[in-house]
């Protein structure tokens, strides 16, 4: 472990300049929209919404955990002659999203 000294002050110089940039950065967004199946007979039109947070950690790079909810109509479709009413379903989805690029406010 002779190199962690050499490495701590490596990463304190790689990053100290973005520190003031790392500490700023937050964003809130929501979102909403109608879900229109194009190719899909057995689910009918729906609502989706959703959250995420960005989270700056240097000027190049971002995490932003998000949320999002959709639920899919109930669709009639003909089965063997009979019309069968089907439930559309319904997802939640979790994810983590790692932004690698300008992230920061636009400079000048």
């Amino acid at each position: 472990m002779r190199y962690g000294p050499i490495l701590l002050v490596v990463l304190t110089l790689l990053f100290a300049p973005d520190a003031g940039a790392a500490a700023g950065p937050i964003g809130i967004g929501v979102g909403g929209g109608l879900n229109l199946p194009i190719a899909q007979d057995d689910a009918g039109s729906g609502f989706l919404y959703g959250a995420r947070l960005r989270i700056g950690v240097a000027s190049f790079a971002a995490v932003e955990p998000y949320l999002a909810y959709f639920r899919q109509g109930d669709a009639k479709v003909d089965l063997h002659g009979e019309s069968v009413v089907l439930d559309g379903g319904q997802s939640t989805a979790l994810g983590l999203n790692l932004i690698l690029g300008s992230v920061g406010p636009p400079g000048g």
